[in-house]
């Protein structure tokens, strides 16, 4: 009797507990009908998740207390579904990077992979993110890199070494606005100090071009040819081909302008003063600005494997220190990049990711002087060469780790190894040191290597707060250098030195995330960042010291430290999405350059030193506004104030007090209109410690608006059609100039420039 009594007890039990729990199976696809493999199952309030199998099916037991799962998978929309059944099937819907359609809960879920990378979410990234996307350009009219950048809110840097450029994930070694913007699927920004995942350089973050496609559903190639302002002509090709195994994207522009048309007289402070550098007064830039350019770029995936290239040939007319005479100076670079990588994801938890970069450059200066005025330079050199090449290799080794639902972990291994660095010049204006002379930055039997450590956790201990911590360590090894002065006669002189290395930098990174339904996103971000010298640079110091006699300390990473706090939100119903960052920058051991004359020896040299500290304090607001389906506005204001605290009393060059931005996007059916606007204040030029003054003038502020109108679809087929105005009221522009001749009151920007462009998408 107590055996059957027992038995039944058990029994009961037993169906009590299957009443308590539930099994839940089906299917999940995608909007084609392809079923899905890993995606992320789990109860909503619980960490317990599972994922699904090859041919998207899946099994998860749920205790009665939950009602929802979840599904979720980087590049899809996160889906949310009530368990009202047994079977549950599910159609994801991949994500296309239109950011004028999306709510802010849609924009937040977008997955990118610049700032880990590997795929992260928007609202999960420890950094202030935007995304240019290909919708955007199209919308918006950008005729180049650097003007998709200029309208993004706050990025404001006045040299491309305070960012880190990347195409397709590869380092461009400080190669800016070459991509043709026709080529690009979309900008991923991430602001902010990201020395911890990429090392020297990144002081303001890390800019990455995608030019592969990254649109499965589409696959589409293009062809169009533009024709605007200043003479300017343009052919681009794109071709695409993907299938289960391999994928394959190519890039080709041919580019050719005139360039600006600006008399001389308006640059120089004193044009009474233009016959003595060579020129009359009545003397314009007219064919001394002409550029041509040719890109070529591929980039495949096969299976684990990918591998990108790029050809880039840029042949420039530059006006440098002194005006040009007869056709102008003109620099011409080459660029070639390879990468060859490996990306394995081994399980759920572990993936792999090893990469191999290549780089060689090489830029060709020929200057075009006329310096013989005897109240001048007195000198009979008219045309002087430079010729710089460079390559290097960079290896990579990193590990992406699911500890647990809750922890992420990613390492990684770099190696980057300066392969050549030499400068061939005949420049007897600057001294006997650059008449004929070959310096070697690293000597030729010789390399310099740089090596870093890095590591990053992301914790999430609760479902809305997600902690981010990291640290990275980097040293530059010794290497040796060589110059070989006024090569050919019969005594050449000879420089040889070793640079001893640089300490070990130790950099680290902290992040605290708080979100609420992804209606309103914390973040409290601190980090810092170095940024090595170059080899060049450190050559240039190792020069000066044996040149002037002067006894100082080897140069330093110059270093800086960041604290932001970013909120964003969104109101009625994701009308209106506020956002706000309030930051502090403080910058220590900035490197400054002084140029000095030695009388004894009749040359110049740069002196360096780690002088320059200086603390910014900015706040920016941004206003994301969608009165109506088919009409977006983006509002952005900055407010900030750099000061130099060793020479407090003078104001910091290239540094505005106010930036503003304005976008607005109108579609109706296959036509869409674009405005973008931007406000840029004053600004004074840098500093010179040599002269006690100004290298130049203040620069006035000034606003520039754009304008675009496009077809699509034209006669129901695939042609487009479009026309953009830039600086649509031809308002002056003036940018602060450096320590020149003929350019103190600013450089001057372009005024009103039209640009049309006819393409087609097969």
């Amino acid at each position: 009797m107590k055996n059957l009594l027992l038995f039944l007890t058990v029994f009961m039990l037993f169906q009590i507990s299957l009443k308590a729990q539930q099994t839940i199976n089906g299917i999940i696809t995608d909007n084609n009908k392809n079923p899905l493999s890993g995606v992320v199952v789990k109860m909503k309030g619980s960490d317990f998740e599972i994922f699904s199998n090859q041919d998207g099916t899946y099994n998860i037991i749920v205790p009665a207390k939950f009602n929802t799962l979840i599904f979720s998978l980087d590049g899809y929309s996160e889906l949310e579904v009530k368990i009202t059944k047994t079977e549950i099937n599910v159609e994801m819907t991949k994500v296309v990077l239109d950011l004028y359609n999306l709510t802010l809960e849609e924009l937040m879920n977008i997955p990118i992979t610049t700032a880990g990378k590997t795929e992260q979410k928007i609202s999960n990234i420890p950094a202030n993110v935007m995304i240019i996307t290909r919708a955007d350009i199209e919308a918006m009219g950008y005729k180049s890199v650097l003007e998709a950048l200029e309208n993004i809110p706050g990025l404001f840097t006045h040299k491309s070494y305070n960012v880190i450029l990347l195409v397709n994930n590869v380092n461009q070694h400080g190669i800016f606005n070459t991509v043709p913007i026709e080529a690009i699927e979309r900008i991923e920004v991430v602001r902010g100090p990201m020395s911890v995942m990429y090392g020297t350089g990144a002081f303001f973050g890390v800019i990455n071009i995608i030019t592969r496609q990254t649109d499965e559903d589409k696959g589409l190639s293009m062809i169009s040819a533009s024709l605007g302002s200043m003479d300017t002509y343009e052919l681009f090709g794109r071709f695409t081909n993907q299938n289960e195994d391999i994928s394959i994207t190519v890039n080709a522009g041919l580019y050719t302008s005139d360039g600006l048309n600006v008399p001389y007289n308006e640059l120089i402070e004193d044009p009474l003063r233009l016959p003595t550098l060579g020129v009359p007064v009545d003397m314009t830039t007219k064919k001394q600005l002409e550029r041509d350019k040719i890109y070529l770029n591929s980039s495949t995936t096969f299976n684990d494997f990918y591998f990108d290239f790029t050809f880039i040939e840029d042949y420039q007319e530059i006006i440098y220190f002194f005006p040009s005479i007869n056709d102008g100076s003109v620099v011409k670079k080459t660029y070639n990049f390879a990468t060859l990588g490996y990306r394995n994801e081994i399980n759920k938890k572990l993936t792999i990711d090893l990469k191999l970069d290549y780089f060689k450059g090489l830029r060709a200066f020929d200057f075009n002087y006329d310096l013989s005025d005897p109240n001048l330079y007195n000198t009979e050199n008219t045309y002087f060469s430079e010729e710089y090449k460079e390559s290097r290799l960079v290896a990579e080794f990193d590990v992406f780790y699911k500890l647990s639902p809750k922890t992420n972990i990613t390492t990684g291994l770099y190696s980057r190894i300066e392969l050549e660095g030499t400068d061939k010049a005949d420049i007897p204006f600057w001294g006997s040191y650059l008449t004929n002379s070959d310096l070697y930055f690293v000597a030729e039997d010789d390399n310099a290597y740089t090596n870093a450590f890095f590591t990053k956790i992301q914790f999430s201990p609760f479902e809305n707060l997600i902690i981010n911590a990291g640290i990275r360590l980097e040293q530059m090894l010794p290497f040796n250098v060589h110059h070989k002065i006024s090569q050919g006669t019969d005594t050449p002189d000879y420089f040889n030195d070793r640079f001893k290395g640089s300490d070990l930098d130790i950099i680290p990174s902290f992040a605290i995330i708080y979100s609420l339904k992804d209606k309103h996103i914390f973040k409290l971000l601190y980090g810092k960042a170095v940024r090595i010298p170059t080899i060049k640079t450190l050559y240039a110091d190792l020069w000066a010291k044996h040149s002037s006699g002067i006894e100082k300390e080897d140069l330093m990473p110059e270093k800086l430290g960041t604290i932001e706090f970013y909120y964003i939100t969104s109101l009625f119903n994701s009308m209106l999405s506020p956002s706000i960052s309030i930051y502090r920058n403080y910058f220590t051991d900035m490197i400054l350059k002084t140029q000095v004359f030695n009388a004894e020896n009749d040359q110049y040299y740069w002196l360096y030193s780690n002088y320059g500290e200086m603390e910014t304090l900015g706040a920016e607001l941004t206003l994301l506004a969608n009165p109506f389906n088919n009409l977006k506005i983006e509002l952005s204001y900055t407010l900030q104030s750099t000061k130099d605290k060793i020479n407090k009393e003078i104001e910091v060059g290239n540094s505005p007090k106010s930036l503003a931005y304005i976008k607005l996007y109108y579609s109706l059916k296959n036509t869409t209109f674009g405005v973008t606007g931007i406000f840029v204040d004053k600004m004074e030029a840098v500093w010179s410690i040599k002269n006690n003054g100004r290298e130049a003038n203040m620069v006035d502020s000034y606003y520039r608006f754009g304008a675009n109108l496009r077809f699509n679809n034209i006669l129901n087929s695939n042609l487009f059609l479009n026309l953009h105005v830039s600086n649509l009221f031809d308002h002056e522009i003036r940018y602060t100039s450096g320590p020149d001749e003929f350019s103190q009151r600013g450089y001057i920007g372009k005024g009103r420039v039209f640009r049309f462009t006819a393409g087609y998408k097969f």
